[in-house]
């Protein structure tokens, strides 16, 4: 997505306290994106990728069955204040 290497660091989006519904919105959109791209997921990779076994890649395409609790969501603890 980006051509320099950017950290993980807890640097990014925050969301006015309370609006939990656009905090959820704001986790399932980037998180997914950052994981990709430390996956090295591209256009080209993402075909053969698609049919992988490896579960990093499974979660990254959707293709890994979530159990419906809260534990299955992205890796973001709370929301900033």
């Amino acid at each position: 997505m980006l051509p320099e290497v950017i950290s993980k660091e807890p640097l990014g989006p925050m969301v006015r306290h309370g609006d939990d519904q656009w905090f959820d919105i704001v986790k399932w959109v980037l998180l997914p994106m950052v994981d990709a791209e430390e996956l090295g997921v591209t256009r080209r990779t993402s075909t053969t990728w698609r049919k992988s076994d490896k579960p990093e890649l499974k979660r990254a395409f959707g293709t890994m069955a979530i159990l419906a609790n809260s534990s299955a969501s992205p890796r973001i603890g709370c929301h900033g204040s």
